[in-house]
């Protein structure tokens, strides 16, 4: 420390590579200075014109980028308030071929400040493929399993609320050839406008590059990543691109682009007949298209996430089959490549379980607060029928995480829309997540807000002998000047979920209920009751039993209840189809296959056999829900609706359109969730409503159903709005309009003479005339 202007000299030449490799030097001096780099640098010296502190740091990397770092503080003139902590990071090597595992070290992290300390230490790793993507403590260790560039995140908090972040990069190298590659896609509003992305390379050699440079065929260059670029006119163009690796080593890659006039989306898309399937389970994929000649010279290329990439002609590679040995989640990337080396490329996710996953839930109070608002999460409701959870990863939505336990609270300091959620993962390394909505508002709620109105529909009698199986619905529920964002279920046993589809089953006898909690988006909430009564069995001999989850499928694990006799002294066995018999009041147990099983219980006083039952259960296939759904529009003559695979045809700006999936069914599962693309980059997870277009244009509709197995199933529609072009004609006394199917924009493209009345759309019928000049 000194006064300004101060000159420090480090010297760093007791340094050492364990193994003699050659290391370089990178000083840095925390003054927004140049790095002083090189083999050479083990000395040098810097000079500090303005008061304040700084944090200068040492990094060493051999070749194989291992790396260590060493920082200290140096405070020029008087400085004043807290000082953020320092972060140290040290690693092990930061290359090397997958599998990889990195041991990091942030232990030596440090803070200046008087009686402050390091508080948190929190770890990123950016891996996209493992859903424990965080962790927590000063050591850590992470393990990449496929090829790619990692991009990690170190970050330290002292006591004070100061946190510094510390980035690093982890290289997990293939053993394909290293290259670097691109694709160019037409801008479909601007046809002669290329979008140019350079990320394709990491699926071929995936390393990180740098210094990229674009040379475009018409004597114009640029440098960086992905990049756009608008041609002079349409025809082919060799396109150059080079990049350096993290080693030094120089590619380049050349394609001639054929740039058209004009341009049209393909419609297509990924399919697969199990999205949740599991280990070593073959599964079919395929490129949905209504028209497989139209991309039979296409050039294809599969990358299904796990390291396996498949190339070829659409002719042939349309449809693939693939088995995934480890369980996780995959992103399946297609990318389709014409004559013209223009690409279009899709995307999807798949999530591959060994075992049955658990059951995500969570309960957040409140819902709805005004900044700053501390929020409390209760995931204690979660289940999973055949393990255990060993793992809470919560993510609040405001980009900052927890791996903690069931119950977490969480504070939002700033107004705005939150999605957190809970990810689960049990001890066979299955997961599943969660999420709900946290409304931070910048004010109060309005005064004049109206509460949502809740009501309860019951699909099944409420009055019944126990066990009594009762399901109702909140489908009827709506708010008046708003949108509800949770319904909550509260029994009298006890139980909580969340969704508007709740079932359960009653097992004692007597007076319950259950209650609906709904709640809006500013915070507004309304209840709704409905009474269950449960009487009891005729007979207090006549053995009976229960059985959880209702609709079981193969491999779930059953609980099963005996009831019906009263008297600690019985035993009771129970004997399942092809299994060991198992003693107990309350067990478990679980079929790999599906279809009718037998299960008998007996029930003994000592050796005397009191009662018995003998009884069948159902055990299901997982099976996909069927989307069901419908779009529609109200104009001047009524109602215009379009069923899956339709096109709904609309002549008004705005266009407000209604949607529905209501009519979407599963047979086995608790509820539906719902997620509406309208093709405009807006979405909604409501099962119905209303949504707004502002443009003309087509726009691809897409509904997707998930069940609670995480299986899922789509429909599609097309919305067109076209406002005021002409249709049709008629002349006078026709009694219909001929319609006329080359119209271009407000061109008709006939003949005709005075007297005769054109019919154009909105009801308009104007004189004949040329309407070559219309525009």
């Amino acid at each position: 420390s000194g006064p300004a202007p101060l000159t420090v000299t480090f010297d760093a030449s007791e340094s050492f590579d364990p193994e003699n490799d050659e290391f370089r030097y990178r000083w840095r001096f925390g003054d927004n200075s140049p790095e002083v780099i090189g083999t050479d640098q083990a000395v040098v010296s810097h000079t500090y014109s303005t008061p304040g502190t700084y944090t200068v740091r040492l990094r060493l990397r051999d070749h194989f980028l291992a790396r260590r770092e060493v920082t200290t503080q140096i405070v020029v003139g008087e400085t004043g308030g807290n000082v953020p902590p320092t972060p140290v990071l040290i690693s092990s090597g930061l290359m090397g071929p997958s599998p990889f595992t990195v041991q990091l070290d942030a232990s030596r992290s440090f803070d200046i400040n008087p009686g402050d300390q390091i508080s948190q230490i929190e770890w990123t790793f950016g891996d996209e493929h493992d859903p424990v993507d965080f962790a927590q403590g000063a050591m850590t260790s992470h393990t990449f399993n496929y090829p790619g560039s990692y991009h990690g995140r170190l970050t330290v908090r002292d006591s004070q609320g100061k946190s510094s972040v510390e980035h690093f990069t982890v290289h997990v190298l293939s053993s394909d050839p290293a290259g670097v590659d691109f694709l160019a896609q037409a801008n479909p509003s601007d046809p002669l406008e290329l979008w140019f992305d350079n990320s394709v390379g990491l699926t071929t050699a995936p390393i990180e590059y740098h210094n990229f440079h674009w040379f475009y065929g018409d004597n114009s260059y640029a440098r960086g990543r992905n990049q756009s670029h608008t041609y002079p006119g349409p025809g082919p163009y060799e396109v150059q691109l080079s990049a350096f690796d993290v080693l030094g080593q120089r590619y380049l890659t050349k394609k001639t682009i054929n740039v058209q006039d004009t341009t049209s989306d393909l419609p297509v898309a990924i399919a697969l007949n199990n999205y949740s399937p599991s280990v070593n389970e073959e599964i079919q994929i395929w490129l949905d298209t209504f028209d497989l000649n139209q991309v039979a010279d296409f050039n294809l290329k599969w990358d299904l996430g796990d390291g396996t990439v498949l190339t070829g002609l659409g002719s042939d590679l349309h449809s693939i089959s693939h088995t995934y040995t480890r369980n996780g989640l995959y992103k399946i990337t297609l990318s389709l490549t014409n004559p013209e080396n223009l690409t279009t490329r899709l995307e999807t996710e798949i999530n591959v379980y060994s075992g049955t996953p658990p059951l995500p839930l969570f309960i957040a109070t409140p819902l709805v607060g005004q900044a700053p608002v501390e929020v409390s999460f209760n995931g204690s409701y979660t289940w999973d029928s055949d393990d255990q959870v060993t793992t809470w990863i919560w993510n609040w939505g405001d980009g900052q995480k927890s791996i903690s336990g069931p119950y977490e609270s969480h504070t939002y300091q700033e107004p705005g829309q939150y999605f957190p959620s809970l990810t689960v993962i049990d001890q066979a390394g299955n997961y599943a997540t969660h999420t709900a909505e946290i409304r931070v508002l910048s004010e109060p709620p309005p005064v004049d807000n109206q509460p949502p109105v809740a009501e309860i529909v019951a699909l099944t009698p409420t009055t019944g002998t126990a066990p009594l199986r009762v399901e109702v619905d909140a489908y009827n529920s709506y708010d008046p000047d708003g949108e509800i964002i949770e319904y909550r279920w509260d029994n009298s046993n006890g139980h909580v979920w969340t969704g508007p589809y709740y079932v359960d089953t009653f097992d004692q006898p007597g007076a319950h209920s259950i209650v609906l909690t709904v709640t809006d988006n500013n915070g507004a909430s309304a209840e709704s009751v409905i009474s269950i009564t449960v009487e009891s069995p005729p007979e207090p001999e006549n053995l009976s039993y229960s059985f959880w989850p209702p609709l079981p499928t193969m491999g779930e694990k059953i609980q099963f209840r005996a009831r019906g006799l009263s008297g600690s002294q019985h035993t009771y066995k129970w004997t399942f189809a092809g299994q060991t018999e198992v003693y107990g009041q309350e067990v478990e147990s679980s079929f790999a296959q599906a279809g009718v099983h037998s299960v008998r219980l007996e029930v003994y006083d000592g050796d005397h056999l009191v009662s018995s039952i003998a009884d069948n259960l159902e055990v299901f296939e997982p099976t996909l829900p069927v989307a069901v759904g419908r779009i529609s529009y109200v104009n001047d003559t009524g109602t215009v609706a379009a069923q899956p695979g339709e096109t709904l045809y609309v002549r008004d700006l705005p266009a407000v359109i209604e949607f529905d999936g209501l009519r979407s069914q599963d047979d086995h599962s608790i509820g539906l969730k719902y997620f509406w693309e309208f093709g405009d980059s807006s979405s909604s997870r409501l099962a119905n409503g209303q949504h707004m277009f502002f443009q003309e244009g087509t726009y691809p509709v897409t509904l997707t159903v998930t069940n609670d197995s995480g299986l899922s199933a789509s429909v599609e529609f097309q919305v067109a709005i076209n406002v005021n072009d002409i249709d049709c004609y008629h002349n006078e006394g026709d009694e219909a309009c001929h319609q006329i199917e080359e119209s271009i924009g407000n061109v008709i493209p006939v003949t005709g003479s005075p007297g005769e009345k054109v019919h154009i759309r909105n009801n308009l019928t104007v004189e004949y005339q040329d309407f070559s000049d219309i525009q």
